[in-house]
């Protein structure tokens, strides 16, 4: 047994121990506090330690005494402030970790013992959370979850189809990814709360629905002149968290094609973002209250993505092969008239399976980032009026400038 790891594993059980003593004396008065959490933490790294030479038992005898004291202390406390045991089980939950920074792994042990400290500090969020959730948002979450630990361990991962190239399993696991995103936004935005600012709104909008960010925006802003510099924000905020979410779906879905198309891209939404902080000073001078936004884990949401992402991953293939980088872009410009999502994923997996160049494969998604732009573009002007049209119509002719160079120009 080396001296030094055992130093280090008593030091990082000490540390642990700290932190999450430090969580449940601030809470308030609770049975333990910063030192029986250190002392019960680096006890179960001694013993990690200890059983190299005694054997396995002494890792029991010590969890046998953590809990004889913590019956004795139970018995002998007048008033319990923690009555639902949460404290004693966090303590032995410690006694554990301080076992692995001992035994291994030790990089487990560091991720659960600052995983409790986060846990137990977020327990006012997690109840508010709890609160405003309702009985279809907690329906949502648990056909989520089935969705995703259910029934795609056992969809069959093989191509089939038209062309081959419907592959039920990256099918459903895309599908996971894209509502997975909205689904989290969400959470947030019930966190949050509906009125943090137009910051919050533009970027959970964008992760959530851009498009529908633009139409609760606009429609706000059709009413009330006042409004339309911080709607206008809140719409480019929106659209430039589209370039963001393409950047992962395209690491996700064709990680061949993200070194060809994270410049580009990134070249894009960093001109976005400029033009969002132009329209910021007029914005935050009569910022407006988060629209509500609606639950994008439901049922329905997940099979009309997956619906439009067969039919257009067989019409890319068709297209590429019938008529040629023209038809692909025809599809592609259809397809982005109401949802980047489809002719993302469908495109980076194509180009990640090589039935697709890369440079045809960001020129559908460029293309297809231009018919939503001018779409939401469209939504502004006819549900906002002409302030909001003027406003987001000059920044959607810029980018648009600039996609088509990219499109035209862009090296392959």
């Amino acid at each position: 047994m080396e001296v030094a790891p055992s130093f280090g594993a008593v030091g990082m059980a000490l540390g642990l121990g700290l932190l999450v003593g430090l969580q449940r004396q601030r809470a308030g008065p609770v049975h333990g506090g910063l030192r029986t959490f250190a002392v019960i933490t680096v006890l179960g790294a001694v013993c990690g330690v200890l059983h190299f030479v005694l054997g396995p038992w002494i890792v029991i005898v010590g969890a046998v005494g953590v809990l004889i004291a913590l019956v004795l202390g139970n018995l002998s406390a007048e008033q319990r402030s923690d009555p639902r045991l949460l404290t004693e089980f966090t303590m032995l939950l410690m006694y554990a970790v301080g076992v692995m920074t001992a035994v291994g792994p030790a990089q487990l042990a560091v991720s659960v013992g600052v995983g409790v400290a986060i846990l137990l500090q977020a327990k006012g969020r997690l109840h508010r959370l709890a609160q405003r959730m309702g009985d279809e948002d907690m329906r949502a979450l648990l056909t989520f979850a089935a969705l995703t630990f259910v029934i795609l361990p056992v969809v069959p991962d093989e191509g089939m189809g038209p062309y081959g190239v419907i592959n039920p399993h990256h099918l459903w696991l895309l599908v996971v990814l894209v509502v997975g995103i909205g689904l989290t936004a969400y959470v947030a935005y019930k966190l949050l709360g509906p009125r943090h600012g137009l910051w919050v709104g533009g970027l959970l909008g964008g992760l959530i629905s851009s498009t529908a960010t633009t139409v609760s925006y606009a429609r706000r802003a059709g009413g009330t002149p006042a409004a339309v510099p911080s709607a206008a924000f809140a719409v480019v905020l929106a659209g430039t968290v589209v370039y963001g979410r393409v950047l992962v779906e395209v690491a996700v879905a064709g990680p061949a094609l993200l070194a060809h198309a994270a410049l580009p891209i990134g070249l894009l939404m960093g001109l976005s973002t400029l033009t969002a902080l132009a329209l910021w000073s007029r914005a935050s001078r009569n910022a407006n209250s988060l629209p509500e936004q609606s639950n994008p884990a439901a049922l329905r949401t997940a099979f009309m993505f997956a619906a439009a992402y067969a039919v257009v991953i067989v019409a890319s293939v068709w297209a590429q092969r019938t008529l040629g980088s023209a038809g692909l872009l025809a599809v592609a410009a259809l397809s982005g008239l109401t949802d980047m999502d489809a002719i993302t994923l469908s495109s980076s997996r194509l180009a990640h399976s090589g039935e697709l160049a890369h440079d045809a494969a960001l020129d559908s998604i460029v293309v297809a980032s231009m018919s939503n732009l001018v779409f939401k573009t469209g939504i502004a002007g006819v549900l906002g009026g002409w302030r909001l049209l003027a406003r987001v119509g000059a920044v959607a002719a810029v980018l648009l400038l600039a996609s088509a160079a990219v499109v035209l120009f862009w090296p392959g």
